[in-house]
């Protein structure tokens, strides 16, 4: 046991150890002659490395003050004030202050301030893909580039989006991110496919996940989607963040063997209160007909979904309409042919029926289907059936069986064609031969084959294996490379049609398109080909028989009667993809003059420059000739003369190589119109005798013949 003695000793000497200390504390806050002197880091923070952006953080900092009179520092860490604004790059400390009373005292803190996280992904540059997104919001834009490959279990998708927000502020926003919608290609019903699974993305990693199913998303809970989310920079700054997305082809319905998956992607651009979602137009999507449309091919690129497919509903010739939709009331795949053909007629009392069609961007395609027909509709006498061949636009090329009615029975055999161009259907003609051998081949319990091969801009008419029109190239909108729709349709009738199929280069196992390419009359090489207005044995071109001989080569006239330049310009290609020549020669025509389809001189000059350079393209190693107006001595077109001779004159101070210009103004020597009389017939519309000598003489010197 302690002694008391012992005790009180010890007492004695604690307070002599710490009196002094207390009264120095006591001093320096109670002496007026003791004032704060000075501050330190008595402890450094725990943290002293930053990316520019970020704020000082004070955990484990503590700072002590030493006062006057004294070499002792009290901690006052609880009452320092720290800096909130962000670091800025390359700033090498912050500075902490201790104020008491009016006096202030501040200690430096070294801290390293860099310009990305050291893990930051640094790119030379995002990838090329022809998928990106774009939304603009309070003026600063998001871009997201889309990828997407098939990988062993499951699909990747990855998304590398640029903003200009984040590159100018160098802060991430948590509400911006990408959603996508993946599924596998299927038939679409206007809207959602269903099992299409919904994925988004924000900007860190952080994801949700839903699947569609019975008409409505429900969250996907046991999924084995993965997703994550970095920023990136093209340097030393944030440009953006990278997003990646692994869905297993199990949640999808799709797989690595079929490589059948498709997407819709979206990017949401969030800047101050403005927030702007905007989804991919690739191949013009309309997300009306299907959120799941664009399609990811073998290498890993995009194209459109197989199954995308237009609809329309048609009654008479001006009623033709397109959907965005496949109608799949019309078309299940899980009923045969014949059914989901006869569904095709329908109930309706109204003249529009369903017409199929399937889409192809394939500029080589085979399409057939056979036709039965059931029962004219409304007491019609001139119904048809046939094809319809559609580019995206809606103009399009229609082929068909003239099913005449004559009260009694069916009649008709021709077959005729109608086309649609820039919203306007030409009335329709038939071909006087060939012709079906009698109307019982598509009644009754018979059924008419009928095929249309499509090579290019040209179009081939088949009755069952026979071909009955041949490089049909009218203006219905087809150019060289268009992508192109064709359908089954009909008019004024109630049909049946099976056995229907769709061959291009992507689900041709027979190689039945080589088939069809070898039935194919060749055309042979020639030395003189006849273009434009007017076809060249009629109108103005009625002697054009009595010197084609003298040309010493093969010649080709396809001039056409009341056709303009502008039929002309969207033919070129296909001409040079049909025929080779040495000489091509285009006639004007008097149609755009004329008719005040161009309303200047300078309009007709640029419409015709157009056409040559067209021609010089379709026809690299040719000699273009171009026939300039030829006037007629009718007082109807008499105020075009002036617009016609600025033309010419004009037209004949070209000097393009390989083009030779014909001025019919200087060939008939004319100063007025009116000076024509004398080389036109009655009626003063065609040449005569000594019109068209004239004339030939010229194409004939132009040529080199004479």
């Amino acid at each position: 046991m302690m002694k008391k003695g012992t005790f009180l000793l010890g007492i004695v000497m604690l307070l002599v150890c710490v009196m002094p200390l207390l009264t120095a504390c006591q001093q320096a806050q109670e002496d007026p002659q003791s004032v704060l002197e000075s501050i330190a880091v008595t402890q450094q923070p725990a943290r002293t490395t930053y990316v520019r952006g970020d704020v000082f953080e004070n955990a484990g900092l503590k700072v002590g003050a030493k006062y006057t009179g004294s070499d002792d520092f009290v901690d006052v860490t609880d009452k320092i004030k720290v800096p909130t604004e962000p670091l800025t790059y390359a700033m090498t400390k912050v500075t902490v202050s201790y104020t008491e009373g009016d006096i202030t005292k501040t200690v430096d803190i070294a801290v390293t301030v860099t310009k990305l996280p050291p893990d930051t992904l640094v790119l030379d540059s995002i990838p090329d893909t022809a998928l990106t997104v774009e939304a603009d919001a309070n003026g600063k834009t998001a871009k997201a580039y889309w990828f997407a490959e098939y990988g062993e279990t499951g699909a990747k998708i990855t998304a590398f989006v640029t903003d200009e927000e984040i590159k100018a502020s160098q802060n991430m926003s948590l509400s911006d991110h990408v959603e996508f919608l993946i599924s596998t290609a299927q038939r679409l019903d206007g809207g959602i496919s269903e099992d299409t699974v919904l994925v988004s993305v924000a900007s860190d990693g952080r994801a949700s996940f839903k699947k569609y199913e019975s008409g409505q998303f429900e969250p996907l809970d046991e999924s084995g989607i993965e997703a994550e989310g970095e920023i990136f920079s093209f340097g030393d700054e944030i440009d953006g963040y990278r997003i990646i997305v692994s869905v297993p082809y199990s949640d999808i319905q799709a797989s690595l063997e079929n490589k059948d998956m498709t997407l819709c992607v979206a990017l949401c651009n969030v800047n101050g209160g403005d927030i702007r979602q905007k989804t991919s137009d690739l191949f013009g999507m309309q997300q009306d007909a299907s959120q799941t449309y664009i399609a990811v091919t073998a290498s890993n690129t995009f194209a459109k979904n197989k199954y995308y497919y237009y609809g329309a509903t048609f009654g008479d010739a001006g009623a033709y309409k397109t959907n965005a939709a496949w109608d799949l009331t019309n078309d299940n795949p899980g009923i045969d042919a014949d059914e989901r053909s006869a569904r095709m007629t329908g109930t309706t009392t109204t003249n529009e029926y369903p017409a199929y069609m399937h889409g192809s961007s394939a500029t080589n395609f085979y399409a057939e289907a056979e036709f039965n027909v059931i029962d004219r509709k409304s007491g019609e006498k001139a119904g048809k059936f046939g094809f319809y061949i559609v580019t995206e636009s809606g103009d399009g090329l229609l082929l068909y069986v003239a099913a005449n009615h004559n009260d009694t029975s069916f009649t008709g055999v021709s077959f005729g064609r109608a086309y649609r161009h820039n919203g306007v259907w030409s009335s329709s003609a038939v071909w006087s031969t060939p012709a079906l051998p009698n109307a019982g081949t598509y009644q009754g319990e018979n059924y008419v084959k009928l095929g249309v091969y499509r090579r290019n801009g040209t179009v081939d008419f088949y009755f069952g294996d026979t071909r009955i029109v041949e490089n049909f190239y009218a203006d219905y909108g087809l150019d060289v490379d268009t992508p192109a729709y064709v359908g089954i349709i009909s008019l004024g009738l109630q049909i049946q049609v099976k056995a229907q199929r769709h061959i291009d280069a992507g689900n041709d196992p027979d190689s039945l398109l080589e088939s069809y390419q070898g039935r194919k009359t060749p055309i042979a090489d020639q030395d003189f080909l006849f273009v434009g207005d007017g076809r060249f044995t009629t109108g103005n071109w009625s002697t054009y028989n009595a010197f084609a001989g003298d040309l010493g080569g093969t010649t080709r006239n396809i001039g056409t009667a009341g056709t303009t330049l502008a039929n002309w310009n969207n033919r070129a290609r296909i001409m040079g993809d049909l025929y080779t020549a040495r000489h091509v020669i285009v006639n004007a025509g008097i149609t755009d003059i004329n008719d005040k389809l161009v309303l200047s001189a300078a309009a007709f000059e640029a419409l015709a420059r157009e056409t040559v350079m067209r021609y010089k393209q379709a026809f690299p190693d040719a000699t273009i000739y171009f026939i300039t107006v030829i006037p007629h001595y009718i007082e109807t077109y008499a105020d075009r003369w002036p617009i016609l001779k600025e033309a010419n004159d004009l037209i004949c101070a070209w000097d393009i190589p390989g083009v030779k210009v014909i001025d019919v103004v200087e060939v008939f020597g004319i100063e007025s119109y009116t000076d024509m009389a004398q080389y036109c017939k009655t009626g003063n519309l065609h040449l005569n005798a000594d019109g068209y000598a004239r004339l030939q003489g010229a194409i004939k010197e132009a040529l080199g013949i004479i």
